[in-house]
């Protein structure tokens, strides 16, 4: 028996931009963005998405047409997805620090009408014809990793996507009192609700620059600043800002949506610490062809029995259910494939019919299914266990990566006979780590050539040349005997004090030796996460302060010593001691 929540709820609001044009002549005055200090009113915004749906006219984009932005974040990135859709086409959203490759991927499969890239449409006059309200239009295309190697693009209508974010207003009570940090780059899919689940409420949202969207202590400031109340991301980010935050208390801060990947059991309890005692902590799931997300659990306190947080119940007009590999659906406690059903899937994968036939199939009764690989087992109450995947898809950071995607790239030069990419380390912490048959070649020239393929969260962490590749019993790939691969080289730890600091807190973060003091600690495991445990642990031991940015910018062990004994205020025998990471 498949799960659904089927409540029925009214006012529906069916178009993305709908409700923010019509707030935007009732609530002109109130306050849409907060961008460096600036304020945008509603009446601003809605000015500047008129001028760009004007600019956008004026060269012949029409209803149901494609249009890919790539704009850097900020009031112009917004302006001009509401002046797209507010003509009746769809936006196709790429990132700014997206390869060159990859956006050319993207543009020859999308087709567009438009490639908007930079922002003189706010100099145009405003449009003065109707606004387009077409539930069923597409309102976005966001591609993702595709396991042939080319990315897929899902295409996602109005209503499918107002079906999840009105009843996650509804739930939470989201209402015009409220704002958001909004994380998430657009071209990923939470971005879809911080922006208009926000203005179809009437509330705010505070946006980050782009070179500071990965930094918490940024976000920390601003969410002080601004009494910001809605935190959206994934796992990981939120783990970044609690790790900065330890000590503060963020009292307006009521409501976590978490999603994206595995959430650590310790999250929660972190979470509470240090905001108000009203907050909430809520685990979502789902799949970007389910329409942001598609199911949800409370999380109040943790249970010592659970393995991992459960993924709950179907949020309402969603469904679920679990089946086997001939479809039937599986008894209680019994794993099987995850598959979504209801009101918020996507159409399908623009021009690939082969692989939306694939992957959204019709049962007997003629209801639609989306297959989302994912393993997962009902337990007696109904509650939803979310298993891991079924294939090489992996999560990490809250990106979906396609590991033949990247083994695929790796293919194409010419001098590598063939690659295996596996992801190691447990489930709240991986990194990619690639293999390959052939000629040596340095492993910066191959991450040179993946750069202009590949997103950058899809480049491994190290690239590793073997004769042979390990096999199983079957005579195929034994890719866990890979995921256990370890470089057993070791360093003797130095003299110095401050070298020897850094040096333990990095080598207890990667749970490894480091080999090589001068080696991009990024290409051995270090993430954005053990960046943000170091700068806590560092500045807690040292008396200092080392700020996020400046690990990127010293990556090695030497370097970060010179930083830290450069900005070190104590004298090293005060601060010597060991601490907890």
């Amino acid at each position: 028996m498949y799960m659904m929540n089927d409540r029925e709820f009214s006012n529906r609001k069916e178009t993305l931009h709908g409700e923010f044009y019509e707030n935007a002549l009732k609530y002109p005055e109130r306050i849409a963005l907060i961008y460096e200090n600036e304020k945008v009113s509603y009446k601003m915004l809605r000015l500047y998405a008129l001028r760009a749906a004007n600019y956008m006219w004026q060269r012949g984009v029409r209803r149901n047409d494609k249009i890919v932005v790539i704009l850097p974040r900020g009031i112009g990135q917004v302006a001009a997805l509401l002046g797209i859709l507010a003509i009746g086409a769809a936006y196709v959203p790429i990132a700014m620090k997206q390869p060159l490759g990859r956006r050319k991927k993207i543009i020859e499969n999308v087709k567009p009408a438009l490639v908007l890239q930079d922002e003189a449409f706010l100099e145009e006059n405003p449009w003065t014809g109707c606004i387009e309200n077409n539930s069923k239009d597409t309102a976005y295309i966001i591609y993702t990793s595709g396991s042939s190697g080319e990315p897929k693009g899902v295409e996602m209508s109005h209503v499918a996507a107002m079906n999840t974010i009105e009843e996650i207003l509804h739930m939470w009570n989201i209402g015009a009192e409220d704002s958001v940090l909004n994380i998430s780059a657009f071209d990923f899919d939470l971005s879809v609700f911080d922006i208009f689940g926000l203005l179809t409420v009437g509330g705010t949202i505070v946006l980050i620059d782009e070179d500071d969207f990965r930094d918490p202590e940024v976000w920390k400031n601003l969410i002080e600043i601004y009494g910001i109340t809605i935190w959206n991301s994934a796992p990981a980010l939120l783990d970044m800002f609690l790790i900065m935050g330890e000590n503060n208390h963020f009292g307006k801060l009521r409501l976590a949506l978490v999603s994206g990947d595995w959430i650590p059991l310790y999250l929660p309890e972190k979470w509470y610490k240090v905001t108000s005692v009203n907050s909430q902590f809520v685990a979502l799931g789902g799949a970007t062809e389910g329409g942001i997300w598609s199911n949800y659990y409370c999380v109040s306190k943790v249970d010592k029995l659970w393995n991992s947080i459960p993924y709950g119940q179907a949020l309402p007009k969603q469904k679920y259910r679990i089946t086997d590999e001939n479809f039937v659906e599986c008894g209680v406690d019994i794993p099987g494939e995850l598959q979504i059903g209801g009101g918020s899937l996507a159409k399908g994968y623009i021009n690939d019919e082969e692989l939306t036939m694939k992957k959204f199939i019709t049962d007997v009764k003629g209801e639609r299914w989306y297959r989302t690989g994912d393993r997962g087992r009902r337990w007696a109450d109904g509650t939803i266990e979310f298993l891991g995947r079924m294939d090489t898809q992996v999560k990490i950071r809250g990106h979906r990566i396609e590991l033949g995607e990247i083994e695929s790239v790796l293919k194409s030069i010419s001098r590598i006979k063939e690659a295996v990419v596996v992801a190691q380390g447990d489930k709240y912490h991986k990194e990619l780590v690639a293999f390959y048959l052939g000629e040596y070649i340095a492993e910066s020239e191959i991450e040179d050539y993946l750069k202009i393929h590949l997103p950058e969260y899809s480049i491994p962490n190290s690239i590793n040349r073997l004769e042979n590749f390990p096999l199983n019993a079957n005579g195929k790939v034994d890719r866990r005997r890979l995921a256990e691969y370890q470089k057993t080289d070791s360093v003797e730890i130095m003299s110095d004090k401050v070298l020897n600091i850094v040096l333990m807190i990095w080598e207890e973060l990667l749970k490894n030796k480091v080999a090589d003091l001068d080696e991009n600690l990024f290409k051995i495991g270090a993430d954005s996460l053990l960046a943000a445990r170091f700068v806590a642990a560092i500045n807690a031991r040292c008396g200092i302060e080392v700020r996020m940015k400046e690990v990127f910018m010293n990556p090695s062990i030497n370097a970060l010593t010179k930083l830290v004994d450069k900005r070190k205020n104590t004298d090293i025998a005060e601060f010597v001691e060991e601490g907890e990471i």
